[in-house]
């Protein structure tokens, strides 16, 4: 992409050369650095997908239970998905996933439950590598932009989210990958531009607060006069803002409330659910600083090189990426129920940047290496994160956050297997820090604790080890299934909800946060 005015970022002529030739004699050189890293953080989020723990319920309720009650008729659908708040985007995504898993033979949640993780696994790697691409475009030589992609490959928070299937990692991807083709330094093609815009809008439409991506590359279009390039762009937005209305029109015209036709439905009851009546609060809140404190608690390495990334950038003239950063980042600062995991798509702009601010460096060998090093340390202190470092759980800040509840998950695969269940109490935990009919797997009610065992519509309860009045079948890590002495009564008019009526009015802000010992392993 040509130059943009009033600073936005200068080509540097020594960038220009393509291809990634070698830098070093010898066997050594920054391709095979660049595909080293990758395959090094393929390997570690590939292990990470073998987690059956849950860190937020997000994870289940917002992409697993609903892709299963499309693909197999049943599931726990969180209130997102029965007032319509959310679109179906993320949802289908996975769905197709599972309904390939169900073609291919493998519809049984210790397969396809992995299947979904490693793709998204995959998808993390396929983020690193437009992270390279992003830091060429904004005029990174090929060792700077090999340190960013490695610096994101290696850092420990990019590491434990990217198999959870959850909307930030998949948007994060189209991010990156939108704005790296976007300002890709050639000319603007149409096809290009329009590709780029296209995953931009795909951004939003899995992850409505990815918008703040958008109204951010507008204006810096308009401010450089890449017209062709802002045309294009707003051409191919307004295509997927278009898609964007027609699929809440098709998935919610039948609401009660809905208004035009259900277009644009999700997005209206999002907003007004976080903006105008502050719904979130009731998952607790927190102070601005929340997010800086975190990020150096939980990769304190990293973000050193990320914040001397956005520091260099700015100093290099290429403040469109810190603009976009900051932009993203200070808008869920203000927003008073904080989550790190919300920030994440963010990030790796940032790492980009490390490539931009080392452009123009004496010996860049010494300093993209030690970028990478960095990175390894991050990498190496990824088993180590605790609850507390990721802002989590307060109430246990030194518990793993990893399995977290993996027992009592992998419990609920094992009853799933049992012919003779009719229906199943849980009660180690709240219904939303567990794996719903994603990991049962069978059409039989999942009810919580305090359900009557008189009404005789459950025959199990996943409950702590211990009981000795009902019979144990099976058990892990403190948990444990049981059998109850009697047939039960199946449940047809099981609501199949995850929240009862009337959670909303009823919650109170930081209630539903889970005070649990950590079930790991």
């Amino acid at each position: 992409m040509p130059e943009l005015k009033n600073g936005a970022f200068a080509m540097n002529e020594r960038t220009k050369s393509s291809g990634l030739k070698s830098s070093v004699p010898g066997l050594f050189s920054w391709r095979m650095l660049l595909w080293s890293s990758l395959l090094i953080g393929l390997a570690a989020r590939i292990i990470g997908a073998f987690d059956d723990g849950i860190f937020w319920p997000d994870e289940i309720y917002q992409s697993f239970e609903p892709a299963h009650a499309l693909v197999f008729g049943y599931g726990l659908l969180s209130w997102e998905y029965v007032e319509g708040a959310r679109t179906w985007a993320m949802p289908g995504l996975v769905a197709a996933i599972l309904k390939v898993c169900v073609l291919s033979g493998l519809d049984t949640p210790e397969f396809y439950v992995r299947v979904v993780k490693i793709i998204f696994a995959v998808a993390g790697v396929v983020a690193a590598l437009g992270v390279y691409r992003l830091a060429m475009a904004f005029g990174a030589s090929k060792e700077g932009a090999t340190a960013s992609a490695a610096l994101w490959s290696f850092a420990s928070l990019a590491v434990y989210f990217a198999p959870r299937a959850m909307s930030e990692n998949a948007s994060l991807v189209a991010v990156v990958w939108g704005l790296a083709l976007l300002f890709e330094r050639r000319s603007p093609a149409p096809l290009r531009v329009l590709l780029a815009s296209s995953l931009l809008g795909i951004a939003v439409l899995l992850r409505l607060q990815c918008a703040l991506f958008v109204l951010g590359v507008v204006p810096v279009l308009a401010a450089g006069r890449q017209w062709r390039t802002l045309w294009y762009s707003l051409l191919g937005l307004g295509a997927w803002a278009v898609i964007y209305g027609a699929l809440d029109a098709v998935t919610w015209h039948h609401l009660p409330d809905v208004k035009w036709g259900g277009w644009f439905h999700s997005a209206f009851v999002y907003l007004r659910f976080n903006i105008i009546e502050n719904g979130a609060k009731k998952w607790g809140s927190a102070p601005w600083h929340f997010y800086p404190y975190h990020l150096f608690s939980s990769m304190p390495a990293v973000s050193l090189v990320l914040l001397f990334g956005l520091a260099g950038a700015l100093w290099r003239r290429a403040w469109v990426l810190p603009s976009l950063f900051t932009i993203f980042v200070v808008a869920h600062m203000i927003s008073p129920h904080k989550e790190i995991r919300f920030i994440v798509p963010a990030l790796p702009l940032a790492a980009a940047c490390v490539g931009v601010a080392l452009r123009g460096a004496r010996h860049r060998m010494a300093p993209a290496l030690l970028v990478v090093a960095f990175g390894l340390i991050s990498l190496a202190q990824t088993p180590f994160l605790t609850m507390g470092k990721l802002g989590a759980y307060l109430d246990r800040p030194e518990s793993s956050a990893w399995g977290d509840f993996a027992a009592a998950n992998r419990l609920l695969m094992e009853a799933g297997k049992r012919d003779d269940i009719c229906g199943i109490r849980v009660d180690v935990v709240d219904m939303a820090w567990v794996g719903g009919a994603t990991y049962l797997h069978r059409e039989v009610p999942l009810y919580r604790p305090g359900e009557p065992v008189e009404g005789l519509h459950f025959n199990y309860i996943l409950a702590r080890d211990g009981l000795t009045q009902y019979e144990k079948v099976a058990s892990k890590r403190g948990v444990a299934l049981y059998r109850l002495p009697w047939s039960c009564v199946p449940d047809h008019g099981f609501p199949w909800q995850l929240e009862k009526p009337g959670w909303r009015e009823s919650a109170q802000p930081g209630m539903l946060q889970v005070n649990s010992t950590n079930l790991c392993f």
